[in-house]
């Protein structure tokens, strides 16, 4: 289970090569879609809405070509978040309602839509990561009149968070190799045997931030406010086209929720 965890968040914030349409859209264009799939997760609290969104945004995945092993990875793990929230649903429900049958059924409703919600939010992160290099992210963002200097916390966040978790999971078939199991033990042993993986972890990640401070100050980073870059982003009909229908189907989508909530 921990294995797959990690594995999990590594495929959720790894790039995927592959030559796809959803690849060439700009960079610009997927920030938007993923903010606005935000905000309608957000936003609308219908469950039929979010279900419709979320078959959207399956659709747009399938289009994309990434690996379908990589979106069970991710919904595995994030199941355990989801057993979690479910758990003290319940028992806060049951403390303060009673212990009912109509107290299980409006707690797995409401944890129905937290997962639609939750899916609804890392599909379009997915596709986003999954589909744009860091460079691209951050030379979008700089067109929109950003910092450099300050985006390049969150470029270095994305294109090093896949290697801290393929490094972690290094480090546990290494400790697994020496007899230190930590899946077979009780819960309170598994969580002093973890130990075993994060300080080597986070000591590995001390060491790649110091080589590459050390980096960018051979490099000359911050010495002008304004970067350039080699191939400049451009909006083509096909990005346009692209945005303009998922923002309809999103209003009609939030029209119809927003329409349902009024008349229920």
């Amino acid at each position: 289970m921990f294995r797959g965890l990690i594995e999990g968040f590594e495929n959720l914030f790894a790039f995927t090569e592959n030559y796809s349409r959803f690849h060439k859209i700009d960079p610009r264009i997927k920030l938007i879609y993923c903010i606005s799939s935000i905000l309608m997760a957000l936003l609308i609290n219908d469950m039929l809405s979010l279900t419709m969104l979320v078959m959207v945004n399956l659709i747009l995945a399938i289009l994309s070509k990434i690996p379908l092993r990589r979106y069970v990875s991710v919904l595995r793990s994030l199941a355990m978040f989801i057993a979690f929230i479910f758990t003290l649903n319940f028992i806060l429900r049951a403390l303060f309602e009673g212990l009912a049958f109509s107290t299980l059924a409006d707690t797995t409703y409401s944890v129905i839509r937290v997962i639609l919600r939750l899916i609804l939010v890392a599909l379009p992160l997915m596709l986003l990561i999954n589909t744009t290099t860091p460079r691209e992210v951050m030379q979008g963002l700089v067109s929109f009149g950003l910092n450099y200097k300050y985006l390049y916390a969150i470029i270095l966040l994305m294109r090093y968070i896949p290697i801290v978790f393929n490094e972690m999971l290094s480090i546990y078939d290494a400790q697994r190799s020496r007899g230190i199991e930590i899946e077979k033990a009780r819960i309170i042993e598994r969580i002093k045997r973890l130990k075993s993986i994060v300080i080597p972890a986070f000591v590995c990640s001390l060491l790649r931030a110091r080589d590459l401070l050390e980096a960018l100050e051979l490099r000359g980073f911050g010495y002008t406010d304004h970067r350039t870059f080699y191939e400049p982003l451009k909006i083509r009909k096909l990005d346009i086209a692209f945005i303009t229908i998922v923002i309809v189907i999103y209003i009609v989508i939030a029209s119809y929720g927003l329409i349902y909530d009024l008349i229920i």
